[in-house]
């Protein structure tokens, strides 16, 4: 496990030493989202607080900008910021390893932390300024804490809750979109175990994780005058998803209206929700068309930015996708155990589903794919192999 973990790192440290936009410290924020959370970022490091360009208060998460403004500072922030999510997203197979450990045994654990080490799309997240890389590695440490079948052990069961509902807490901390996949996989989970003793415990993980988001809630509060547990972009990144212009990929440029920004942060959120439903229900066939368009965006075998579709890159990628998803093909063929596959296809669900809502990219793929791996890992599994005895209890 110290070797994946260190082969990990070590390819996520040549590739950020190998981008050339490292050169000058200031530059190399490719995309509007990185610039988006280094300014908050410098923001919070001079002791403005979390306020984007417009002057909203809770436009964005504050986890990944507070991790960011660690480095904001310093005169070799950008790089500094990349080397430490480079070790962030190699300690993402650790849990992963574990995960598969439980599900189908060591060779399976192996493989999958293998996949995660070398998956040239972690690998390249690792230096951008992006939600991706942290998320992942939160999203696989909670999967593994509230692990389903983990609630039969008696032992330290209400301490794994509240260790669950913190690690949840901080995925959501990062990127508010997961806050649906907590509820999800806990009630998936409840229904995966069947008793109410572990019913219970989930339902602590549960409080935990409203608990840590609490201080955000009454943050928002006392700023904007109204109670938010996540933030106030949730219309305008829908309105990306559906808005006339819309086309599956994101462009918000034409929304940055003068009577958009005279209004308050409240009342912005709140008018491209209702723009945004308005045009849904005016024409739900265009919904329909625009949810497929993101759909095969989400998971296109090559990248979307044409920066990236270079024959290399899109070659390596689609070699990648192909062997990797044939390999958790043949793993859910093996494992013949539909609880535990649907658990693990259920991020990928979840997100696939929410992003043909809103916006479709390969970078939102990112954070399920180590789940799908140690599904690739089962391929090594004997068909008829026992199951290994962490997962009796499922």
């Amino acid at each position: 496990m110290v070797l994946v973990f260190l082969l990990a790192l070590g390819i996520r440290g040549v590739w950020i030493a190998g981008q050339e936009s490292l050169i000058s410290p200031t530059n190399g924020l490719t995309y509007p989202d990185e610039r988006q959370y280094w300014a908050i970022a410098e923001s919070i490091a001079a002791r403005r607080g979390l306020v984007d360009e417009f002057g909203y208060r809770a436009t964005f998460m504050p986890g990944y900008p507070a991790f960011l403004a660690l480095f904001a500072t310093h005169a070799h922030g950008l790089l500094l910021a990349r080397v430490a999510q480079a070790v962030v997203g190699a300690a993402a197979v650790v849990p992963i390893y574990r995960i598969g450990r439980r599900v189908a045994g060591e060779r399976a654990a192996t493989l999958a932390a293998l996949l995660v080490a070398l998956d040239p799309f972690l690998v390249a997240a690792s230096s951008l300024i992006l939600t991706e890389t942290i998320y992942t590695t939160l999203l696989c440490l909670g999967m593994l804490a509230a692990w389903p079948t983990a609630w039969s052990e008696s032992r330290r069961v209400w301490l794994r809750a509240v260790v669950a509902g913190v690690v949840l807490a901080a995925g959501v901390y990062v990127r508010p979109s997961g806050a649906g996949f907590v509820i999800v996989w806990l009630i998936a989970g409840r229904l995966l175990t069947g008793r109410m003793g572990r019913g219970a415990a989930a339902m602590a993980a549960f409080g935990v994780f409203l608990f840590c988001l609490a201080p955000w809630a009454a943050r928002n509060r006392a700023v904007i005058g109204e109670w938010r547990w996540l933030t106030t972009r949730s219309g305008i990144s829908l309105y990306d998803g559906l808005g006339p212009r819309a086309t599956g990929q994101s462009d918000l440029a034409y929304t940055r209206t003068p009577e958009a920004q005279r209004m308050s942060e409240v009342e912005w959120d709140r008018h491209w929700a209702r723009e945004s439903w308005r045009i849904a229900r005016e024409d739900p066939a265009r919904v329909a068309r625009l949810a497929w368009a993101k759909l095969r965006r989400t998971w296109s075998f090559v990248p979307n930015e044409p920066a990236s579709r270079t024959p290399f890159k899109m070659a390596v990628s689609a070699v990648w996708m192909i062997g990797v998803l044939t390999l958790a093909g043949i793993g859910l063929w093996r494992l013949r155990r539909g609880k535990i596959a649907l658990l693990l296809l259920l991020p990928a669900i979840y997100f696939t589903v929410l992003h043909m809502v809103y916006v479709g990219s390969v970078r939102y793929r990112v954070p399920v794919m180590p789940a799908i791996y140690v599904l690739s890992g089962c391929a090594t599994v004997c068909r008829r192999a026992a199951p290994p005895p962490e997962v009796t209890h499922g």
